[in-house]
């Protein structure tokens, strides 16, 4: 393409044009630029426009202006009063009390629900998020609990259904029998 160009060019200086009867030599200069070129020329200017700005805002250069707002805003903490920086910790201590106050909440739930009976990490979870939309000013997280155990059995695991699940042990596999009758014992010879 750029051989093109100039290709042109060198045609139309060779030909000439002819204007009100004089013959005059065009003389056209097609300059390219690469990529690099551009980024250069954008950078200066970017950076031209940000010089003028600081100008304008009666500062020298980027760094003057990086160092004037940090002592703006160091004079701005210095200017707080007492009650602004007491507010200011009383907020905070509020966010950590709140925090607790959730974890304790979480513990005394998961409490409950395990000593309603809920043993399972799945329907553990369920209980306690089902007892939370029970909760009034009247019904603690205990009480929550309890009714959501009254009202949906399932979740609460009994004492035969673990002995009903499978147990996997290693070593020697022998089966109890049971010994207390009298027939049993004289065929095992016990």
């Amino acid at each position: 393409m750029e051989e093109q160009t100039q290709q042109q060019t060198a045609d139309q200086q060779a030909e000439g044009q002819q204007v009100g009867g004089e013959q005059t030599t065009a003389t056209q200069s097609v300059k390219t630029f690469t990529q690099e070129d551009v980024n250069g020329i954008a950078a200066k200017e970017a950076k031209k426009a940000q010089e003028k700005l600081l100008k304008q805002l009666g500062i020298q250069d980027f760094e003057s202006a990086k160092d004037g707002l940090t002592k703006f805003r160091e004079w701005q903490e210095s200017q707080k009063t007492e009650q602004e920086k007491a507010n200011e910790k009383l907020t905070s201590y509020e966010n950590q009390v709140k925090e607790s106050q959730d974890i304790i909440f979480s513990l005394k739930a998961e409490n409950a629900a395990i000593k309603a009976g809920i043993t399972d990490e799945k329907n553990l979870n369920a209980v306690i998020t089902l007892a939370k939309t029970k909760i009034t000013d009247e019904v603690d997280i205990a009480q929550a609990i309890t009714l959501v155990v009254e009202e949906f059995p399932h979740f609460k695991t009994t004492q035969q259904q673990e002995e009903q699940n499978p147990h996997f042990t290693s070593g020697q596999h022998q089966r109890k029998t049971d010994t207390s009758d009298a027939f049993v014992r004289a065929l095992l010879g016990k």
